[in-house]
């Protein structure tokens, strides 16, 4: 073992700054691991794939001191009224778990990004816009991270190599990661 290969830019990579790879920054953080978090969007989401917290999430999310941030920015849902045919068929009771926090938190995702890269910055981290991971390469004690600038991708940017202990990919189905570990995904047609 070579002391080049000791030497680590950050304990963890986490691919991807939507709501599961910031919360994984904010939980790392907060157990005083140090990571980066890198993400291609140059900006957050203007449109939600991911609005309510449920009650499991919100204990998990509370032992890492974010439920109370997020539900600050969010609503709380007690109850939902299905319809059908623009008339109110059935109301289903959502509260009804035991929990310290039985109600739905209801917020659109650009919001809950938001507030979590606030979070990340305040834990003295921020998330890394605009940058791209295009490879992975893994030895006995670690992996080299090659990251390049996402708008620059196409003009030759020049690529970083980082060194860390662990990539969390966070980067979606059709990811960098899934694919560079060789992990297939393939949708299906309903």
């Amino acid at each position: 073992m070579s002391q080049d290969s000791l030497n680590f830019d950050t304990d963890v990579i986490i691919v991807g700054a939507g709501p599961i790879g910031m919360t994984t920054a904010c939980a790392l953080q907060h157990h005083g691991v140090r990571c980066r978090i890198f993400e291609e969007r140059k900006e957050p989401k203007e449109y939600s794939r991911a609005n309510n917290v449920w009650a499991r999430t919100q204990e998990l999310l509370a032992s890492i001191g974010l439920r109370d941030v997020l539900a600050e920015q969010a609503y709380q849902i007690e109850k939902q009224t299905v319809f059908l045919d623009g008339q109110p068929l059935d109301q289903v009771k959502l509260d009804e778990v035991d929990s310290p926090y039985p109600k739905v938190l209801y917020s659109g995702q650009d919001v809950i990004e938001k507030t979590l890269s606030e979070q990340i910055a305040r834990r003295g981290g921020s998330v890394e816009r605009d940058r791209k991971v295009v490879s992975i390469e893994q030895d006995d004690e670690g992996i080299y991270v090659t990251v390049v600038t996402a708008s620059d991708e196409q003009a030759n940017a020049k690529p970083q190599r980082l060194r860390c202990r662990y990539v969390v990919g966070a980067d979606g189905y059709e990811g960098t990661i899934r694919k560079a570990v060789g992990l297939d995904f393939e949708t299906e047609k309903i």
